[in-house]
């Protein structure tokens, strides 16, 4: 018993240190190997010292060095098993060219079969869930976003394989998975959570779904994915490298249409993010200087003009919502009087 109880316990504080000492997505990842290696071990030294011996007390009534009879049908379990294991070892050095083949041919075909096989390190997860990502031009107002995420859900709610629908309409659900990072909230996303029957449907409806919802949106994309411990943005990247902003676009959108075009391929975009239209003001500082102008008060001025002036703050629960008054529209009304 001490020196099984002391390889175990060797084993599981040499995996120990990685549960406590970790820290962020490594830690999230990784905490789970100590652990399970730690239930692993206790658990096999049970059966060691109390499972196995019990079996061998129950099924095994004699040792092997009684005397065995002749009849096969009084020989005890153990009996048996020797008696399998001498015949084969028998074989096996009466005909050992034989014996060497068949390993040998064991392992060509093991190695055949493998090659066979799909190999990725970190694959998807085995899940009856994955999501459905809506995303919206820039500048998209969130009644778009609903729209299209009412559309998405008419287009599948009534298939037999999906049992639920969960929608996060301006913002993403709460991190439930360790590499599934929610995102910024933001009025031209949306995502979608589905419910299967089980992870073969998973797998049919996010390859069914890849295709359904190609073009879905003219300036939009849609896209489809299934939960995994890779936090990759894609399979494939291209990284383009240069000095110049304006060139690496063009490149982008060279390698993007080639993409475009190549069988097997979806979901193709580039990290840049839509372009979009911006005021820049400069101001002239010894006017400004002289006539008393400071930045911060151009700033709050043109923010009350765009946005509204925060005149006090509305409380929710915990959460704080500021309220804003168009200076515009009392400017207005003070003209008028």
């Amino acid at each position: 018993m001490v020196p099984i109880f002391t390889a175990t316990m060797a084993i599981i504080f040499a995996f120990l240190p990685l549960a406590f000492f970790l820290n962020g997505i490594a830690k999230e990842f990784i905490q789970a190997l100590p652990i399970a290696v730690a239930v692993a071990l206790f658990a096999s030294l049970l059966v060691a010292l109390l499972l196995t011996p019990y079996m061998c007390y129950v099924f095994i009534r004699k040792g092997l060095k009684h005397k065995v009879s002749d009849q096969l049908k009084k020989k005890s379990l153990l009996d048996r098993l020797q008696h399998v294991f001498n015949n084969a070892l028998d074989f096996s050095f009466k005909w050992p060219k034989i014996t060497l083949s068949f390993g040998i041919l064991s392992i060509a075909l093991a190695m055949i079969v493998a090659m066979g096989l799909e190999q990725e390190l970190f694959p998807t997860a085995d899940r009856n869930q994955f999501n459905i990502e809506v995303w919206l031009p820039n500048g998209g107002s969130l009644q778009q976003t609903e729209d299209v995420v009412s559309r998405i859900e008419n287009e599948i709610k009534d298939d037999e394989r999906v049992l639920g629908i969960a929608s996060f309409v301006g913002t993403s659900s709460p991190r439930f998975h360790s590499t599934y990072a929610p995102e910024f909230p933001r009025k031209n996303f949306a995502q979608i959570f589905i419910t299967t029957t089980g992870k073969e449907a998973t797998q049919e409806l996010a390859d069914e779904y890849v295709i359904k919802f190609e073009g879905f949106i003219p300036d939009g994309y849609i896209r489809i994915r299934q939960l995994s411990l890779k936090e990759t943005p894609a399979p494939i990247e291209i990284r383009i490298v240069g000095d110049d902003l304006n060139k690496q676009k063009q490149v982008a959108e060279q390698v993007k249409t080639i993409l475009e075009n190549t069988e097997g391929t979806n979901w193709i975009r580039t990290s840049y993010q839509d372009d979009y239209y911006g005021v820049k003001v400069n101001l002239k500082n010894d006017k400004a200087n002289r006539l008393g102008v400071t930045n911060a008060m151009v700033s709050q001025t043109l923010g009350a003009g765009l946005k509204g002036y925060p005149v006090s703050t509305l409380y929710e629960g915990d959460k704080a919502i500021n309220i804003y008054c168009d200076l515009m529209l009392i400017i207005a009304k003070i003209s008028m009087i």
